[in-house]
């Protein structure tokens, strides 16, 4: 399992200070079995979910489908992605506000078989 994402800066204000402030932009997960042909690929962006280019599937839109060994739940806000080896994550889209840009964030769920210095958060 491979994850990678691209962060977004955002000039922000706080307290009168100009800063900048990050975001995750795209997530990405290459997810393989044993077999190359059994390689599952996902690109999550604030607008829609791709999944191996045979699917894009819209955040709003409640979907379940199985891509071979991967399951993928989308719920609203929130894609969760489960594996059979006991490794499921979920992806939540957090909508755009006034004060910053719609954007993404990743937990780890259950990592089965990871190594123990994998947190369950990224992006905080």
């Amino acid at each position: 399992m491979y994850v990678n994402g691209k962060i977004l800066s955002e000039p922000s204000q706080q307290n009168g200070v100009h800063v900048q402030q990050t975001y995750i932009d795209e997530i990405g997960a290459v997810l393989s079995g044993r077999q190359r042909s059994n390689t599952v690929r996902i690109r999550f962006t604030p607008s829609t979910i791709t999944i191996n280019t045979d699917y894009r599937l819209q955040w709003d839109i409640n979907t379940r489908l199985q891509v071979g060994n991967v399951g993928v739940n989308v719920d609203g806000r929130m894609a969760t992605i489960t594996l059979q080896k006991g490794i499921e994550f979920t992806v939540i889209r957090y909508a755009a506000t006034r004060n910053q840009p719609s954007f993404l964030g990743f937990h780890l769920n259950e990592g089965s078989g990871l190594s123990r210095n994998v947190q369950g958060i990224v992006g905080k």
